[in-house]
Order: structure tokens, then C-alpha cells, then sequence
């Protein structure tokens, strides 16, 4: 379900979702949703 989030956070194509993009993927200990999160930040403008 949170990796569901990441991408829709992506698709969803608004660049105000960055930071939380960036601040969800540091954090979350599964490896998978980590990186989908860090892919939507990096998909939103972060750098």
C-alpha cells in the first residue's frame, strides 16, 4: 500500500509532494517502498 502511495505521490505530478516524497523515503525500513518513495521525489523535483 505505501509503495501504491509513492507512485500515485508521482503520477500525481504536483512538485509541492517533494519533500514528503524525500522526508517518507528516508525513513520507511522496507527497502522497496524506500525507493519507490525516493523515486517520486526525484520524479517531483527533488534533488
Amino acid at each position: 500500500m505505501r509503495r501504491a502511495a509513492a507512485v500515485a505521490m508521482a503520477v500525481r505530478g504536483r512538485p509541492a509532494l517533494a519533500p514528503d516524497a524525500a522526508r517518507l523515503a528516508a525513513g520507511d525500513p522496507d527497502p522497496l517502498v524506500a525507493r519507490a518513495f525516493a523515486d517520486a521525489a526525484r520524479a517531483l523535483g527533488a534533488g
